[in-house]
């Protein structure tokens, strides 16, 4: 490959971040292998050392559902096609330029690409960006994307009139944010979900100048991850703690995924794997549940879903944590004998109706003497009754003697 290509793909990764103004991305060098000109050029991610497929037991998972049949929008920078992800569908909002950013690529993968959490699951992309080389005064290139709320919105908008339809769209994945809600925004996300379609937004990173901000607000969660019908989710380190070091937080987050070590594809087809904190990372695998749950049922309702992510997550019922319900558990939640109303409510299992108690009466013991003191008692009886008479007629047979 010649230096300007290896170039462009570099500036591309490091352009990988997403979600303008407001990144809800991860930091630079999201992918650490298979990347031409890096120290590991042409080591490329081993499928059988993937740590994230094992925290989440996705082979035990997948033994139930791979979210065969369900589609998966990508509202992001576009997915790039010689990844290869199979039974993929493209529609464009904005950006008609060549494709040079692959965080809708790296997204799209980890949703359902072959090591995904949902292998069987197919990718609607929404291109709703525009990529383009910038040059700055010391002659140096860099990669700038650009994203607008209205954007998103016809996006969202097309896909509620054809997504489900057409392509079976039954997730939409955001891996993007803002800082300032946006009314056109908020409603078209309401329309999808009233049409029945789960929507998954990343939470939002902690940038270099939301670090210097203080003090910290009680919530700094992203819009429209701020929405309660939405799943907002977060990050985990490689540690699988969550720290306010990396991610935003606010008691708007439902769930945590780890994604450390998570593999997908980069642009140009690159294996790559994932490498730093960042909760555009988090959302796809998510998603990826959300398919997997759908492929099971797909008669449950968004607010079913989103309830059955939460309640079989690490913290269960638990929502006070900076990653709310705490970590997904895609073979919990596919097994967990729950009843979720279609409105979301989760109703609590009744204690079994029993009768009242009765106490029975009580069994006298065996008296091995009780025949004795009967026959004594009668003897007694019968002495004491001639007695009684002896007194009383002594006296009558002593006056007819005289």
């Amino acid at each position: 490959m010649s230096s300007r290509p290896a170039r462009a793909l570099l500036l591309a990764l490091l352009a990988a971040v997403l979600i303008l103004p407001a990144p809800a991305r991860a930091a630079d060098r999201v992918c650490d292998r298979g990347v031409p000109d890096s120290p590991t050029e042409g080591d490329d991610p081993d499928p059988a050392d993937d740590p994230v497929a094992g925290v989440l037991q996705l082979e035990q998972a997948h033994t139930l559902s791979r979210g065969d049949g369900v589609g998966i929008a990508v509202v992001d920078s576009g997915v790039d096609t010689s990844a290869g992800y199979a039974g993929m569908e493209e529609h464009v909002v904005r950006g008609q330029k060549e494709l040079q950013d692959g965080h809708g690529t790296i997204v799209a993968g980890l949703a359902a690409g072959s090591r995904g959490v949902a292998p069987g699951a197919h990718i609607v992309s929404v291109r709703v960006t525009d990529s383009a080389e910038t040059t700055d005064e010391e002659g140096k290139t860099s990669t700038e994307t650009s994203m607008e709320a209205q954007n998103v919105t016809a996006a969202i908008r097309w896909l509620v009139d054809s997504g489900m339809d057409k392509f079976g769209v039954r997730v939409i994945n955001l891996s993007l944010g803002f800082e300032r809600r946006d009314a056109g925004l908020e409603a078209a996300i309401n329309d999808a979900l009233d049409a029945g379609m789960v929507v998954v937004v990343a939470a939002g990173n902690r940038t270099e100048d939301r670090v210097r901000r203080r003090p910290i607000p009680p919530s700094e969660v992203l819009f429209p991850a701020r929405m309660d019908r939405v799943i907002a989710t977060t990050a985990l380190n490689a540690d699988l703690s969550m720290t306010r070091d990396a991610m935003l937080v606010g008691e708007e987050i439902d769930v945590s995924a780890p994604i450390w070590g998570a593999q997908s594809r980069m642009i140009t087809g690159l294996d790559c794997e994932i490498g730093d904190a960042g909760s555009s990372w988090a959302a796809p695998e998510v998603s990826g549940l959300a398919a997997l749950i759908l492929e099971q049922d797909p008669t449950l309702t968004p607010a079913q879903v989103k309830t059955r992510i939460e309640v079989t997550a690490s913290g269960a019922y638990h929502d006070i944590a900076s990653d709310g319900h705490g970590m997904i558990q895609p073979y919990e939640a596919l097994t967990a004998d729950l009843e979720i109303k279609k409105d979301g409510t989760l109703v609590e299992a009744r204690p079994p109706e029993t009768p009242p108690y009765e106490a029975t009466e009580p069994r006298a013991r065996h008296d091995d003497f009780e025949d004795s003191r009967q026959t004594m008692l009668w003897w007694g009886i019968g002495a004491g009754g001639a007695l009684l008479a002896a007194l009383m007629l002594g006296p009558l047979l002593g006056r007819r003697t005289r």
